[in-house]
């Protein structure tokens, strides 16, 4: 194993060399030939600019001889091709051409203004060939990859040699020496035989370690035995112990269970009772107020029937909050138009005697799978709290439907708002946003826990918002529901 781990090693490593010799080559061919390339232009331009005033008196002159002899000056470096001097008239005054060209293709023509007494009187153009320039660099570049290659390798081979004599060796040493110990009963004899392997280094500090962890396990193993022992009495009665205190926690929860249906129930079932005689109040109450009684006996009788309303609306919240831990939800498909307007009908009374305008934007051929009721309810809630916390404005109910199917209802008005640090405290039951005697609202804190509630058995998104200069914005996303699902 340890031989063929040193082989990957050192195969790895000749792939990382190779790899990184790849790098230095493009790297080198990138950057090496651009710069022969304006290395060669540029002592193009400094041969130019040292025979400029000698090539422009000739021109001036017109001498053909002088002109020929300055531009065959040009010959000795391979990168020219071919050079004309031109009159300010583009005619040619001489020329001279390399016989045999690489007719490679990398070819670029320059052309210099030449210039005699500070006006122009011609050009020099020039063909440049960058194929013998571009092939000694790449030579020159080769030969270092190679050298840089070779030393690479050698030095890959010593490495490999010290990594075999001063690691793998010593480390396959002792992973033979480990095979052989019998770790179940460890004995000095052992201990010994490890001590005797030759390390050096690191591998001397790991032979150390493994005879401080053999000692160590030797110790184990005895404490093991005397753990074993220990374990073996105790498990005797465990699994007896364990059934019996499984039964008695089964048996705890069946009677919270029970007491806790037990409490809703009768929750339910009282309230069921105390609305029928309190519904008997209320319609006797509102008979008389259609009578004509003395104006002494009118007053008694209106604090009777708002009395009684505020007492019927808290006893329907608590029907509606205990009503939501058995029940689920009765899915429909039904008309958004139908619930939202019957919800708003609701409080037409209550909107007219504050002076608020309720609004209610929803198209009235939209239609949903869900539970009709529920929704009800939840749109009593909200419109109840914002009627309850705005003295003057409107309450703003629209309702929107999404093309996934999704639709987004949202009740704003314009009261005092909502601390939106409280939201999580005032979705808990019985918690309200003003507590003590002198509150200014009523209720016992059962609305929003119980649209809390139904949002979460319908799987509908509910937020709260701030609305600028004041008010509250309360935003339910709701699914649209399978009525073969069940909730």
């Amino acid at each position: 194993m340890l031989q063929r781990l040193s082989m990957r090693l050192a195969l790895w490593m000749v792939l990382v060399t190779i790899v990184l010799q790849f790098v230095h080559a493009v790297y080198r061919l990138s950057t090496d030939v651009p710069l022969a390339k304006e290395a060669g232009l540029a002592e193009i331009e400094k041969v130019v600019t040292s025979l400029q005033p000698a090539i422009s008196e000739a021109l001036y002159q017109y001498n053909e001889r002088d002109s020929h002899e300055l531009l065959k000056t040009f010959a000795v470096y391979p990168l020219v091709q071919a050079v004309w001097l031109l009159d300010d008239e583009a005619g040619g005054v001489s020329h001279w051409a390399r016989s045999h060209s690489s007719g490679s293709g990398v070819w670029q023509q320059r052309k210099w203004s030449l210039f005699y007494q500070g006006q122009v009187i011609g050009h020099l153009k020039m063909t440049l060939d960058y194929h013998w320039l571009i092939v000694e660099a790449k030579r020159r570049v080769w030969g270092q990859i190679w050298f840089s290659s070779l030393m690479g390798l050698i030095s890959l081979m010593l490495l490999y040699w010290v990594v075999q004599h001063q690691v793998t060796r010593p480390i396959r040493a002792l992973a033979n020496v480990m095979k052989q110990i019998n770790t179940n009963d460890l004995s000095q004899e052992d201990l010994n035989v490890l001590n005797e392997v030759k390390t050096w280094g690191e591998v001397e500090t790991l032979k150390l370690s493994l005879h401080d962890i053999l000692v160590k396990l030797s110790q184990n193993l005895l404490d093991k035995k005397n753990t074993m022992q220990f374990l073996q009495k105790f498990n005797e009665n465990l699994e007896e112990n364990v059934l019996q205190r499984t039964r008695e926690l089964s048996s705890a929860k069946n009677k919270a269970e029970q007491a806790s249906r037990g409490k809703t129930d009768f929750l339910a079932n009282m309230t069921h009772e105390l609305r029928t005689p309190l519904n008997s109040i209320m319609g006797f109450s509102s008979i008389l107020q259609t009578q004509d009684l003395p104006a002494k006996c009118q007053l008694p009788v209106t604090r009777i029937q708002q009395s009684g309303a505020h007492l019927l609306a808290l006893i329907n919240d608590i029907i509606d909050f205990s009503d939501m831990d058995d029940n689920e939800l009765k899915i429909q498909i039904f008309s958004l138009y139908d619930v939202i307007t019957t919800a708003h009908h609701g409080f037409i009374e209550q909107a007219s005697v504050k002076g608020i305008e309720v609004i209610t934007r929803v198209d009235d051929s939209a239609r949903m799978c869900g539970d009709p009721i529920r929704l009800g309810v939840v749109l009593r809630h909200l419109i109840d709290n914002a009627l309850k916390f705005s003295e003057q404005g409107q309450v703003n109910i629209s309702c929107d439907a999404l093309v996934t199917g999704e639709v987004i209802i949202t009740v704003m008005d314009t009261g005092v708002g909502i601390d939106i640090e409280d939201i999580n405290k005032l979705n808990q039951a019985f918690v309200q946003a003003e507590s003590g005697l002198n509150r200014r609202q009523q209720g016992v804190g059962l609305g929003l826990a119980i649209v809390e509630r139904i949002c979460k058995k319908w799987g509908a998104e509910l937020s709260f918002s701030n609305v600028s200069p004041h008010g509250t914005k309360v935003t339910i996303v709701l699914p649209s529901l399978s009525t073969r699902q069940e909730l």
